[in-house]
């Protein structure tokens, strides 16, 4: 069963069409079922309509505010300011401190990403999961839309092949399907943006196994906003003592569940302000300054 994608207004919603019927982009997601460490894609993606758009239509689906992203320059100097060069990268926190409500590294997690600020970047909104779809499209049911001009600009700034791009975002929603916070949940702030927007990088990354392809993706969201290419960093160990006798490999997998039943930390959210924090330090230090970014986001 391959997932019902229907047209609405895209001028190229045509050509991407044969992309999302395409036998690899199901073939990919039940490769992922059959793993050793398995991710439940194939059911959101039988189930869940995908919606091909226009950019203006988008817009209206999506407002431009939901584009914006943070700022590098003014992250890179939050963390200067605060931290200093020499302890920009930290220590590792005791695991219990990490989730008390108390801890003090925490409070300075919360107060640095206080500072974090969303500007308009440029970027423009490629795809979006809709928890409760939307009166435009009809539909109250969980909603994937896609921007087929706006993954076409995308693709051209990088020289990718266009399905591969298009299956990228695809996977990409499909991943804030599995997470399904919704807009009003976590992701508003700054700590639940940067958590799940990684995340969702991330879990559309493992869709890959072909070197070649998995090349393309890591040049395509090397092209993206600071919180979205934090994925990189999730296989880190960056908090406690418990990361670092967890296996990298594990470290997402382990953080991802966390992240789709947080309230079984009680419901504090310390644990994903300082990995937001601590995420988006990694980037801010260990990136290379690559200038203005040209890319859109998803």
């Amino acid at each position: 069963m391959k997932p019902s994608v229907t047209l609405v207004d895209s001028s190229q919603g045509p050509v991407f069409l044969p992309y999302l019927g395409a036998g690899r982009v199901l073939a990919r997601l039940r490769a992922l079922e059959k793993a050793d460490r398995p991710l439940k894609l194939l059911k959101p993606a039988q189930t869940i309509p995908v919606f091909l758009v226009a950019p203006t239509t988008m817009d209206r689906i999506c407002p431009p505010e939901r584009g914006k992203c943070v700022e590098e320059r003014a992250l890179r100097e939050i963390y200067r300011r605060n931290l200093g060069e020499d302890q920009a990268l930290g220590k590792p926190l005791d695991f219990l401190r990490d989730v008390a409500p108390w801890d003090p590294e925490a409070e300075a997690a919360r107060r640095r990403l206080e500072e974090v600020q969303l500007h308009d970047c440029g970027f423009e909104v490629m795809g979006v999961y809709l928890k409760a779809g939307h009166p435009l499209l009809g539909t109250k049911d969980p909603t994937i839309v896609l921007c087929p001009e706006r993954i076409e600009d995308w693709v051209r700034g990088v020289g990718a092949p266009v399905d591969l791009a298009t299956h990228t975002v695809y996977y990409h929603e499909l991943g804030h399907a599995l997470m399904d916070t919704g807009p009003h949940g976590p992701y508003g702030t700054i700590w639940g943006r940067v958590t799940e927007e990684a995340l969702a990088n991330w879990i559309a990354a493992q869709a890959f196994r072909d070197p070649a392809e998995k090349d393309w993706v890591t040049k395509l969201m090397a092209h993206q906003p600071l919180e979205y290419r934090a994925y990189r960093h999730l296989e880190g160990p960056l908090l406690s003592d418990w990361d670092f006798i967890t296996p990298r490999e594990e470290l997402p997998r382990v953080r991802l569940a966390m992240w789709r039943d947080h309230k079984a930390l009680g419901g504090d959210p310390a644990y994903f302000v300082q990995l937001a924090d601590r995420l988006l330090e990694r980037v801010a230090h260990l990136e290379v300054d690559r200038g203005k970014l040209t890319g859109k986001i998803g």
